[in-house]
């Protein structure tokens, strides 16, 4: 009785699956043929569309080209000169030959302004304008100051597209200026595709196409609009197609590309062969499905007790992967302390760097006080005796010669405390000329003392730079007081410091003329303590912190020899927009 019982719920189970299998097949077959005619008709119309977009390109193209030549030529003094009664009738033929030549055209032809014809280069419409309605606005467009255009069609050979100019203007007009341009070029260029492709006009007749039989007929004749698809006539055959158009406003068209949908039948074919691949391997997996089901539930008790042992496994190896995160973590907060302190000693370093240029430049910064003072003391001395004598305008002019020194000092002292500030790392679009004039302001002394002659370029407004100002001015600052000390051995010793743009940076040299650095110590230039003074002279640590500014702006500096001698330090500086 059990084994009649499970009998009848095998065979149950076995009709149920097999009766889910036909429903399967059927559905999955057509799944299959509306997937690939769907996906045929979107190739053809994607087809279509990129034909359309390259096809429209190369006709506006060649239309844009002779667009502007008959304005511009028509306002030539040589052109009205053409349609003097003295102008030869070889002379009009050579001239406008060579035009034609030049541009291009199919024909240049001038015309009196009642349309009468004069002449044309190689004679392709040699009568009057108004003798039809087609070249009648040639005429009478540029009476109106418009562009003069007009479709020329003579027969399946003969096409062409004209464009006309007023000659000498409203004002004084004395002619009319007739471009032809040849539209089978662009049937030449469509012959490469193996799509049709044609040009109607508002009538619907095909003006253009690179299929022959269609022009000068109706394209409805050709093309007959079914759903979802265009029954297509072309070469002695039926396509089913579909089709994207684009209206040209100023010509009147509509330019129509046709995409053509792939045979279906090769199609239906694969999508029934590969439906039924997958019914029946839907059907062999569901035998082996039931088949297992069985030894699924055996093995499913195993299965259990394994993963019990896997869980337990994992939660170990989650322990040691959360100590060893842990051990990490700290070790990352070691190194971002390092870090800092590292950072904290590098903003030391910089510091002493510029207390350094500024001890070295005290003495010649006295002198710099020294003498406005001097000069100030004289002033006062001086107003005090005019003003004893009445000459009240001689004590103002000496109290505004005061002022003047005064300024000076007080901008020498703001620039130098700006240099002895606390840098700001942040990297930001800064001023190069600001820079310039600030470094300018605290090396000048020390070249007037050394008898070194300082040629500095003028820097433009908008030349900006990423970076930090006073970072750069200790850069420059260091660059010009190395070359100062190199050229000062020199008898006519100068220092020269220019900038030069280029397309993505700035470029800031500063050369001298002194004996230059030997190839064997460039490499070792920008290292720290590293220096060519005599001892006690320098700490070797000026170029290190340049190049250390340099790099974390981004920058790049190079030393190489400077034109006549000398040394020439090269610095590359992004280029940034000005702040407002």
């Amino acid at each position: 009785m059990v084994k009649s019982n499970r009998a009848s719920q095998w065979q149950w189970r076995r009709s149920a699956f097999w009766a889910g299998v036909w429903v399967l097949g059927t559905l999955t077959l057509w799944a299959s043929l509306t997937w690939v005619e769907r996906g045929s008709i979107q190739q053809a119309q994607r087809d279509a569309n990129e034909s359309l977009r390259v096809q429209a390109g190369a006709l506006t193209g060649l239309l844009d080209r002779f667009r502007s030549l008959p304005p511009i030529l028509a306002r030539q003094e040589d052109i009205g000169r053409l349609f003097t009664p003295q102008s030869d009738t070889t002379v009009l033929r050579d001239k406008i030959t060579e035009l034609a030549y030049l541009a291009g055209a199919a024909d240049v032809a001038l015309y009196r302004q009642d349309g009468g014809y004069i002449t044309s280069a190689r004679g392709l419409y040699a009568q009057d304008l108004n003798s039809q309605d087609a070249t009648a606005e040639l005429l009478r467009a540029p009476a109106e100051s418009r562009l003069g255009r007009a479709t020329l069609i003579e027969g399946d050979q003969a096409r062409y597209y004209a464009f006309s100019a007023l000659v000498g203007g409203v004002t004084n007009p004395v002619g009319v200026l007739v471009f032809f341009v040849d539209l089978s070029t662009v049937e030449q260029v469509w012959a490469l595709s193996r799509l049709p492709i044609g040009v109607t006009d508002e009538r619907g007749r095909v003006i253009l196409s690179n299929v022959p039989e269609w022009r000068g007929r109706l394209l409805s004749d050709f093309a007959r609009r079914k759903p979802n698809t265009i029954d297509l006539r072309f070469e002695g055959e039926r396509y089913a197609a579909q089709e994207a158009t684009r209206a040209l406003p100023l010509l009147d068209w509509r330019l129509h590309a046709f995409g053509i949908s792939p045979d279906l039948k090769l199609d239906q074919k694969l999508a029934l062969l590969f439906s039924a691949l997958i019914t029946v391997s839907l059907a062999m997996g569901g035998l082996l499905f039931l088949r297992r089901r069985e030894q699924l539930l055996a093995t499913e008790r195993k299965e259990r007790a394994d993963a019990l042992r896997l869980e337990r496994l994992v939660q170990r190896r989650t322990r040691d992967l959360h100590a060893s995160n842990r051990s990490l973590q700290q070790e990352i907060e070691v190194r971002t302390e390092t870090e800092r302190k590292l950072l904290k000693a590098q903003e030391e370093v910089v510091r002493s760097a510029k207390l350094a240029a500024i001890g070295q430049m005290s003495a010649t910064l006295s002198h710099e006080y020294n003498q406005p003072l001097a000069t100030i003391g004289t002033y006062a001395e001086n107003a005090e005796r005019f003003l004893e004598r009445g000459h009240v305008d001689r004590v103002q002019s000496n109290l505004s010669l005061i002022r003047q020194q005064v300024d000076r000092m007080a901008a020498l002292s703001r620039t130098l405390l700006t240099f002895a500030r606390k840098s700001d790392p942040e990297v930001r679009p800064v001023s190069l000329r600001a820079i310039f004039d600030d470094a300018v302001l605290l090396v000048s002394p020390r070249a007037r003392k050394a008898g070194v002659q300082l040629d500095v370029q003028a820097v433009p407004a908008e030349c900006w730079v990423m970076g930090s100002q006073i970072r750069l001015t200790q850069v420059l600052v260091n660059l010009a007081n190395n070359a100062i000390d190199a050229a000062s051995v020199q008898r006519d010793a100068w220092v020269r410091i220019e900038v030069q743009s280029h397309t993505e940076h700035h470029a800031v040299r500063v050369i001298d003329n002194g004996p230059g650095i030997p190839l064997e110590q460039r490499a070792a230039i920008f290292e720290p303590f590293f220096t060519t003074k005599p001892a006690g002279v320098g700490l070797g640590i000026g170029l290190s912190v340049v190049a250390d500014i340099v790099h974390e702006v981004g920058g790049e500096i190079h030393i190489t020899d400077a034109p006549g001698g000398g040394a020439q330090f090269e610095l590359i500086l992004r280029k940034a927009a000005p702040n407002p």
